[in-house]
């Protein structure tokens, strides 16, 4: 299982503008957006990848990076638009616990950086415990795992997990 961590600063030289293209749009504002395509970002160096991968759209008002969305709910024009966002019929987000534009686009990046089919994102390390053991273990199945684990880890263990008739081997590493 890999874990990871990405910060992001990006520098901007002139040099690196060759990488972009300016829209105008209104009288003083600008949008960027990447050169190419998603499809050929995968031809780019991880660092390229890492802040423009996703980023298909232009950026509001010039910003070089999606802006972290703050909202909770999001407005439909009527409620036949909004049913097929919430049916998955089309795009577009409901509740912000569930998925947002920024959540959206750090999954983007991380499905292109590891060439995967798909990512998805968890706010906490619980909820990334619970949900993967809990999509790849069926009844009957047995877990092998060290003692000395997060007491929520060692809970789901201990507790939960056997109530689904999932077996635990916690093993003594010291």
């Amino acid at each position: 299982m890999k874990v990871f961590a990405l910060l992001f600063i990006t520098v901007f030289t002139y040099a690196q503008l060759d990488h972009y293209r300016f829209h105008g749009y209104g009288q003083n504002e600008e949008f960027m957006v990447m050169k190419n395509d998603n499809k050929s970002i995968h031809s780019k160096k991880f660092g390229t990848k890492s802040v423009w991968a996703g980023e298909t759209q232009p950026a509001f008002k010039g910003v070089t990076q999606m802006p972290v969305v703050h909202g909770v709910t999001y407005a439909y024009r009527d409620i036949d638009e909004w049913y097929a966002v919430a049916m998955g019929k089309k795009k577009g987000h409901i509740y912000s616990r569930n998925t947002n534009p920024t959540v959206e686009l750090f999954e983007e990046k991380m499905r292109i950086l590891e060439s995967a089919e798909a990512a998805t994102s968890f706010s906490t390390g619980m909820a990334a415990i619970s949900n993967t053991l809990f999509a790849l273990l069926s009844t009957n199945d047995r877990v092998v795992s060290i003692k000395d684990t997060y007491g929520g880890t060692s809970k789901i263990f201990l507790d939960d997990l056997p109530r689904f008739k999932i077996e635990v081997k916690l093993c003594d590493t010291s």
